[in-house]
């Protein structure tokens, strides 16, 4: 009997703590939605547009983004996908044309760091570039031609003797 009057006392501590909170825009379409806990953004966050399309969804934790989060567009298509560990960018990630065509992909590793593969694409799907990061530095990248065929003469290797190289398009 003990154990269960601790549970009634300890419930409403812990149900009062956590608070819903919502915010409008002045036309009255709902800006954000989500929960505080402690006064600190804590659980499931949705931010919108004015017009009422969803702009953002992901969770906090202690006031920072934690895990799996999504972007849109405002015509609803996926913006980008994202991951984060507290509150920095981390793993993979994507980004997507409008059109919803791949734009971009590849990880991140500490302190929003690309490392290894990274990709992006032309709006009608076809591969544009390759670069491959290690150790916080661009290490070699290829581009390839509209029509998907390439790569381009502008290929390079970075090395200790030639790091700056960029070619004259940049």
């Amino acid at each position: 009997m003990k154990h269960i009057y601790i549970i009634f006392l300890t419930f409403p501590i812990i149900s009062f703590s956590q608070q819903e909170y919502e915010e409008y825009y002045s036309n009255g379409n709902l800006k954000i939605e989500t929960t505080y806990y402690y006064d600190k953004l804590n659980g499931y966050f949705k931010s919108f547009y004015d017009c009422g399309t969803l702009e953002s969804e992901g969770h906090y934790k202690n006031n920072q983004k934690k895990g799996f989060w999504k972007y849109y567009y405002k015509n609803g298509e996926v913006k980008s996908k994202k991951n984060y560990k507290y509150g920095k960018l981390r793993g993979y990630f994507m980004s997507f044309y409008q059109n919803g065509q791949l734009k971009e992909e590849g990880n991140y590793i500490d302190v929003q760091e690309k490392h290894g593969l990274w990709k992006t694409y032309y709006k009608n799907g076809q591969l544009k570039s390759e670069e491959i990061y290690k150790d916080k530095s661009l290490v070699s990248y290829k581009y390839f031609y509209v029509d998907g065929k390439g790569p381009s003469p502008s290929n390079k290797v970075f090395t200790k003797y030639n790091p700056l190289y960029r070619p004259s398009s940049w």
